[in-house]
């Protein structure tokens, strides 16, 4: 996948990819992974449709002309008339039948004209009546020669001024483990919302962070658990989303989790787990975006982080091309990205510090800021 930084935003971390479907949610790049998105999206599509063609009838005269044409020149359109030239879509540079093809001048065989004509006069050739049926008659209206528009681009978001609700998933680093606030990357994401004048909020059943930030009240809630697996164990993902969604409808799923599932390598299974959380996230919640994260690194050179991220484009892939709402994000390479020891960002060798608790909320803004209200 084409990755790259944003070259509006040079002070963003890279990291975020987008598979979409119909059209993209920003034509923009990212250096750590392609974008993926979305959609039944939204949506969103520029390419351009093929131009239609048809025959175009051969001009004949009225039945009750009388005047007999040529037997050697052909007739022609009128000025302006564009049966011979095919409709092409908005924005082509071919030509669109709009008077540019030349008249050919009227046939010199046949009956002369009357004394003290110039051979100009109007009885030489018949009326444009006469000489080929109606435009109407010659090719269906409008309508019937373009395709459809393509569907408005997906917006998840309320389009009314209300909040965006945003919901944050996974396990203790969404839940903000090890961070100086208690919040993790939900308190910058946050902070960067309010710079740029986004109303948004954080939902879940959870609550940690701070209760203000920067002389504003922090939605705190969330849908981090500390020790959460993807579908292992008691501690599991799957068996509290259906909940989750139904005390909360969100229009943003910020979904990071696989950590506690790789300490020791990548256990057999797990990337058919992450798809199967991801196919009950996108049913319980089918109108919502989900952005899905390549998780962040851990400390320990002998985890299956690596293989695990290599499995998660493919997995969004095949759901985008059914017609999912997703995004995906690549914490690792953003992590990579602002330092090559990744250690240096891990509070414990597990969980992000400050700093990279940071760059994992300029590379969630970076993939939703373009939808944000």
């Amino acid at each position: 996948m084409d990755k790259g930084i944003d070259p509006g935003r040079p002070d963003r971390a890279s990291g975020v990819s987008r598979v979409r479907r119909g059209s993209s949610v920003r034509a923009a790049h990212f250096a750590a992974s392609s974008v993926l998105v979305l959609a039944a999206m939204s949506a969103c599509g520029d390419d351009s449709k093929p131009a239609l063609t048809q025959d175009t009838p051969s001009a004949t005269p009225a039945p009750n002309s009388n005047t007999t044409p040529s037997t050697t020149t052909p007739s022609t359109p009128a000025p302006g008339d564009d049966q011979n030239t095919a409709p092409t879509s908005p924005g082509s540079n071919e030509g669109e039948g709009n008077g540019s093809i030349p008249v050919a001048p009227p046939s010199t065989t046949g009956n002369p004209p009357p004394a003290g004509s110039s051979g100009n006069a109007p009885e030489q050739m018949p009326p444009a009546t006469g000489m080929m049926p109606p435009a109407t008659g010659m090719m269906p209206p409008a309508t019937g020669m373009m395709p459809p528009a393509e569907p408005a681009e997906f917006k998840p978001c309320p389009t009314d001024g209300s909040a965006c609700k945003i919901m944050p998933l996974g396990d203790s680093i969404t839940f903000g483990l090890q961070s100086s606030t208690g919040g993790g990357y939900r308190v910058e994401l946050f902070r960067k919302t309010l710079a740029d004048d986004h109303p948004v909020t954080f939902v879940g059943r959870q609550a940690t962070g701070p209760n203000t930030l920067d002389g504003q009240p922090f939605p705190r809630n969330n849908e981090g658990y500390s020790g959460a697996t993807i579908a292992t164990g008691g501690n599991q993902l799957a068996n509290r989303v259906d909940a989750a969604f139904a005390a909360n409808k969100p229009n943003i799923v910020l979904l990071h989790i696989g950590t506690n599932n790789l300490y020791q390598g990548l256990p057999q299974g797990v990337t058919g787990q992450l798809g199967a959380l991801i196919d009950q996230i996108t049913t319980d919640v089918p109108d919502a975006l989900v952005v899905v994260a390549e998780i962040t690194p851990l400390g320990s050179a002998t985890n299956g982080v690596q293989a695990y991220n290599a499995a998660i484009p493919a997995i969004v892939q095949q759901r985008v091309a059914a017609g999912k709402h997703l995004l995906l994000v690549n914490m690792a390479s953003a992590f990579a990205a602002a330092n090559a020891n990744v250690s240096a960002l891990l509070a414990d060798g597990v969980h992000p510090n400050d700093q990279g608790y940071a760059i994992m909320a300029q590379t969630w803004y970076d993939a939703i800021e373009s939808l944000l209200p």
